[in-house]
């Protein structure tokens, strides 16, 4: 059988402007693999980071401190602390400076960075904010990270990677200083953002 006409389907996304986000119909959104860790403010991160190291045996991976050369005594800032297995990138818990008893972030684990690309464009089609570091390669932890707001803004991350931690008695934590603070957070960016710390609940 011949047609003489027939209609042009086209992209499903239109040829005017398009956005290039395939279609949800057309695509399946895969959830998030498990937890990977929760971010909680302390008034006193060094009390509370010693308190979950000696008293819970957690471990630490990496901290933010205030200057290592300082003659006076360093501050700490921020830990990532881990305490059950390797595959959560050596992190559990992750302390940061901020009032009392406040949620930071829950951040989720994703298969690879190429998933954070890709649900990064989905979360934009779909209208969420991004953080302003957008997908990027945060040093601190060693992960490919997004973080985003939820309706209720709860700071959100999705994040890939990780530093494999096995703990032994000699295990050593990266440390960071204050003025890398920038490097630390988004690699890409390199540049601070200092409301990234504000706690979010």
């Amino acid at each position: 059988r011949l047609f003489a006409e027939m209609e042009q389907a086209g992209y499903v996304t239109g040829f005017e402007s398009p956005d290039w986000v395939t279609p949800k119909p057309l695509r399946g959104t895969a959830a998030p693999m498990f937890l990977n860790h929760v971010a909680v403010t302390s008034s006193d991160p060094a009390a509370t980071v010693d308190f979950l190291s000696k008293v819970l045996q957690f471990g630490i991976s990496e901290k933010i401190v205030s200057d290592t050369r300082a003659e006076h005594e360093v501050q700490l800032l921020s830990a990532l602390l881990f305490r059950m297995s390797r595959e959560v990138g050596g992190q559990e818990l992750a302390i940061f400076p901020g009032e009392d008893g406040h949620l930071h972030h829950i951040a989720y684990t994703k298969e690879d960075p190429n998933d954070i690309m890709v649900i990064g464009t989905y979360l934009r089609e779909q209208g969420v904010a991004i953080d302003r570091y957008g997908p990027t390669r945060q040093s601190y932890g060693n992960t490919f990270s997004i973080h985003f707001a939820d309706d209720f803004n709860i700071r959100l991350e999705l994040c890939a990677g990780g530093r494999l931690i096995d703990p032994h008695p000699e295990l050593e934590p990266v440390i960071w200083e204050e003025k890398q603070l920038g490097k630390a957070l988004s690699y890409y960016s390199q540049e601070p953002y200092p409301s990234f710390l504000q706690h979010s609940l």
